[in-house]
């Protein structure tokens, strides 16, 4: 179960405060939550106990937005930071494999 609490809300930023486990479901209950906001949103995770992939993907997500991970556990960030590297091998493979490709491609018409 997941429980969100507002914190502290100002002109520049606002606080949540989750507490429980954030599971897959949540995400989307979370996203809706954050979406129309135009403040610094501040995510305090101090009383987070359990994390799914799915969270750890959009909390990732999250952050490269510009939301602050406040409190976040030393495992929740090591497994962010896992996720976006592996994001970014996968965006360089695919760059490599086009890139192989399109000489291929440009070349094969000729060929007839």
């Amino acid at each position: 179960m997941l429980r969100i609490s507002k914190g502290l809300e100002g002109p520049v930023s606002i606080s949540f405060s989750l507490s429980g486990r954030i599971q897959s479901e949540h995400t989307a209950e979370l996203g809706a939550l954050l979406e129309g906001e135009n403040r610094t949103v501040i995510l305090d995770l101090k009383e987070v106990t359990l994390v799914s992939c799915d969270a750890v993907r959009f909390l990732g997500a999250c952050e490269s937005r510009g939301a602050e991970l406040r409190n976040c556990p030393a495992y929740v960030r090591r497994w962010i930071s896992r996720e976006q590297c592996d994001a970014a091998d996968t965006t360089v493979a695919e760059k490599e494999q086009t890139s192989k490709e399109q000489p291929l491609q440009a070349i094969k018409p000729h060929l007839r």
